[in-house]
């Protein structure tokens, strides 16, 4: 089981519904080119899969309340499934 300080994934959350996965590989691709490896968007919220951990925590810095499609953007590390508990889809590590 990864522990979270392994985690390279990243939730963002309060998205626009119209907000694509495509505009959130672009903009989270932006000041580190190549380090997002995928985007699973879902509802209002997304997961930013990246190439490495230092990659991640860069990005949050970057990105935490950025604007993208009119909202202002929240970015925390987002839990590996393999640490979930019980039938809560996803939680974030503070």
């Amino acid at each position: 089981m990864a522990s979270p300080t392994r985690v390279a994934s990243r939730h963002v959350g309060t998205l626009m519904l119209s907000t694509t996965g495509k505009t959130l590989h672009q903009d989270f691709s932006c000041f580190i080119p190549g380090s997002v490896e995928r985007v699973e968007r879902v509802r209002n919220h997304a997961f930013n899969h990246y190439r490495c951990r230092d990659d991640a925590l860069a990005n949050r810095m970057l990105m935490n309340g950025a604007m993208i499609d009119g909202a202002h953007v929240q970015v925390s590390l987002a839990k590996p499934a393999s640490m979930k508990g019980g039938g809560v889809p996803w939680r974030l590590v503070t």
